[in-house]
C-alpha cells in the first residue's frame, strides 16, 4: 500500500492554541520559536523584518503607525481598490473633493 502525504487542517480557537503552547517545556518552545522565527523571515515583506526596527522610527514609519486604523481589513482595501479604475491617483483627488 502506498502511502500519500495528505493535508489535514484543524481549525482551533487562538486562544486554545496559546494555552496548550504555555504547558509546553522550554525546549520545545525554543524549537517552535526558532520555526516561527524562520517562517517569519521568509514570508513577510523585509521592512518588516527590518531587524533594527529602522523604518519603523523613520518620519514615514512614524507617520504610518500613527495612521493605521487597525479596524479596516485587508478585504476591504481590496475591495475599494477593485472599484478603482485608470490613474489611483486621479480618483484619490477626486474622493477628496467630494469629501
Amino acid at each position: 500500500m502506498s502511502q500519500q502525504k495528505e493535508q489535514v487542517t484543524v481549525q482551533i480557537p487562538l486562544e486554545a492554541l496559546l494555552n496548550i503552547l504555555d504547558q509546553l517545556p522550554e525546549d520545545a518552545l525554543k524549537a517552535v520559536k526558532q520555526r516561527l522565527d524562520e517562517r517569519l523571515q521568509t514570508s513577510l515583506p523585509s521592512v518588516v523584518n527590518d531587524p533594527t526596527g529602522e523604518f519603523w522610527r523613520s518620519e514615514l514609519g512614524l507617520h504610518i503607525l500613527r495612521e493605521a486604523d487597525e479596524s479596516v481589513s485587508t478585504e476591504e482595501v481590496r475591495c475599494i481598490l477593485g472599484r478603482l479604475s485608470g490613474s489611483l491617483a486621479q480618483d484619490i483627488l477626486k474622493g477628496r473633493e467630494e469629501s
